[in-house]
């Protein structure tokens, strides 16, 4: 499996009261978890390279 992290300015342009109030609501943090996660490994893109962008089905 692999996992996308958000970067730190992605968080930041949440409202601090949505992300605040993520570890209550175990529906949507289960939700934005699945979302970073990937079923496949990647494998190191050449320097400079951008990764691949995993497929994910929407349920």
């Amino acid at each position: 499996m692999t996992v996308c992290a958000p970067a730190d300015g992605a968080f930041a342009q949440l409202p601090e009261e949505d992300l605040n109030a993520l570890p209550e609501d175990r529906k949507k943090l289960t939700q934005v978890l699945t979302h970073h996660v990937g079923a496949s490994a990647w494998a190191r893109p050449a320097r400079g390279a951008a990764p691949p962008r995993p497929s994910r089905s929407r349920s």
